[in-house]
């Protein structure tokens, strides 16, 4: 994958990054939820495998994280208390 997309990160930074998408479900109990997990991961993997994605969409997975914008109604909230 990296050699494929080219993406100028180690092998050990994009073990981390697979790493952090597990953890954030370690949690999970829900057999259907883990069931369809596992099912987008495999998807995902796929794609990856068979270079469906291009370049821009595996850099999206190592992004940092974008801020939520606040909506008018929390703005309007947050200044009234």
């Amino acid at each position: 994958m990296i050699a494929h997309y080219e993406l100028g990160f180690t092998v050990p930074q994009v073990r981390a990054r697979i790493s952090e998408e597990f953890r954030k479900n370690m949690h999970t109990k829900d057999v259907a939820t883990i069931d369809f997990l596992v099912f987008k991961g495999t998807c995902e993997l796929e794609e990856i495998r068979n270079q469906w994605k291009t370049k821009p969409h595996v850099l999206s997975y190592f992004a940092p994280p974008k801020e939520k914008k606040s909506d008018l109604f929390s703005n309007f909230f947050a200044k009234r208390t």
